[in-house]
This record gives C-alpha cells, sequence and structure tokens, in this order.
C-alpha cells in the first residue's frame, strides 16, 4: 500500500482555511488544491500548508508553505 494523506489544509496569509482533504492517495491530481477558494481562483502568492501522512503505518507530520503560480 501507498502514501495516503490523512489530512491536507491549505491556509491564505490571514489563517482563513482554503481547502481541506481527508484521506486521499499522495500525488493524486486530481484530488489536491486545484488553487481556488468557492470557486474563485486564488491570487499568485504564499499560502501555508499542514498535512499528516501515513506511510507503512507510521504518521509524519509536514508544514510550510507553498508559492502558487499562475
Amino acid at each position: 500500500p501507498g502514501a495516503i494523506v490523512e489530512q491536507l489544509r491549505i491556509y491564505d496569509r490571514w489563517g482563513e482555511l482554503l481547502f481541506e482533504a481527508n484521506s486521499i492517495p499522495v500525488n493524486d491530481p486530481l484530488k489536491g488544491w486545484n488553487g481556488s477558494f468557492h470557486s474563485d481562483k486564488m491570487n499568485p502568492g504564499v499560502y501555508a500548508f499542514y498535512a499528516k501522512i501515513n506511510y507503512n503505518n507510521n504518521s509524519y507530520f509536514l508544514q510550510g508553505d507553498l508559492t502558487l503560480i499562475r
């Protein structure tokens, strides 16, 4: 079995939750964040993320920032 993203959250610079997904396969482009919020494309910029990954029955926590480019 592959790795599973148990929880993925994307926030804007003010801490507003823009996207949340649970129990999705790693690297599935159809399940991740598409750069929008309420069907509006977000402006290019820096966004914070938090992820909990399960791999081989071990949990890993990742957090950082990502840059949205259009």
